[in-house]
């Protein structure tokens, strides 16, 4: 199924279709040629099972012991997948110490309901790490909305890093400190 980034397919406001949210991950760290993805809150493991092929390694942090051990046994056999239990507040600078280059983030650890470990949402604490360990990084942040002269996530308002540009893709929130042109139109 090929899926068209310039037209995301909306589920509710500014959140579009999971596929669509996936693609864009494969298609900016292909684009920038980012070959390691960071994911927090990883859920079911689902954005981690679609994207795996497109990177050389995905580290997903999960704080919720269901989302945890399902994702954890879906991809025990996957040598290039390292899931970490905790929270990404926590986890975050242990994992960007272990890993080189400059790395595609996929911030997506809010409280989403049901099984979910509800530790608030940690994508204040984790753009404070990445902008002082890997500030080189592509960050996106999902389920943002635009909020006055900013932005907001779940469970907070967006705060940029001090001289980092940003580029809203349709609900998700692309940052960096500069050196990612990301086009207009795909």
């Amino acid at each position: 199924m090929s899926i068209d980034l310039n037209n995301p397919e909306f589920v509710a406001p500014f959140s579009p279709a999971a596929a669509w949210k996936r693609a864009l991950i494969v298609h900016l760290g292909g684009f920038f040629n980012l070959r390691t993805l960071v994911e927090t809150g990883t859920c079911w493991g689902d954005t981690v099972g679609e994207v795996r092929h497109a990177f050389t390694d995905v580290w997903s942090i999960e704080l919720s012991p269901t989302f945890y051990n399902h994702a954890k046994n879906r991809f025990a056999d996957d040598p290039h997948v390292h899931l970490i239990f905790g929270s990404s507040g926590e986890m975050l600078s242990s994992i960007i110490e272990q890993t080189t280059s400059p790395l595609l983030f996929w911030l997506d650890a809010h409280p989403t309901g049901g099984p979910s470990a509800d530790n608030g949402d940690q994508a204040p604490l984790e753009l404070d790490i990445i902008a002082r360990m890997r500030p080189d990084s592509l960050v996106l942040i999902d389920d943002v909305r635009p909020e006055g002269n900013g932005y907001a996530s779940p469970g907070s308002h967006v705060i940029v890093p001090d001289g980092w540009q940003t580029r809203f893709l349709s609900g998700v929130l692309a940052l960096h400190a500069g050196g990612y042109a990301i086009p207009e139109k795909f």
